[in-house]
């Protein structure tokens, strides 16, 4: 079982990938942040193997957070799920598992939740 923790300043947006990852039983929703400094502090208290991260919120953003994660060698598997299609490319400095696309599809999240499964040899 993979441990997430999902990161998004907007509850709908939370609450709707809690609603699509509660069929999925290889995975379990261990806590949720709403911007960058309440996240660093739920990623040392809870060790999430992946995060659900958007990168528009108030503060540190989502980018932000993913590259001080990197430069302090606490590596959990980045999924960010955004609206914004243009930082793209950005996400492969950071080594993201993959990049999501609001509305996100149940579909296209579990094809996403896989590929980080591989990071933990699990499938």
């Amino acid at each position: 079982m993979l441990n997430i923790l999902i990161i998004d300043d907007e509850r709908p947006a939370r609450e709707r990938l809690l609603r699509m990852l509660e069929p999925m039983e290889d995975y379990q929703v261990i806590g949720e942040a709403f911007n960058g400094a309440e996240a660093i502090e739920k990623i040392h208290e809870l060790s999430p193997d992946i995060l659900l991260l958007d990168i528009s919120m108030p503060g540190m953003d989502g980018m932000e957070l993913a590259h001080s994660l990197r430069k302090a060698g606490v590596e959990p598997a980045v999924i960010f799920c955004t609206a914004y299609q243009e930082r793209a490319l950005e996400a492969f400095d950071v080594e993201a598992v993959d990049y999501l696309v609001k509305p996100v599809r149940a579909e296209r999240l579990e094809i996403a939740l896989q590929k980080a499964g591989k990071r933990f040899d699990l499938q």
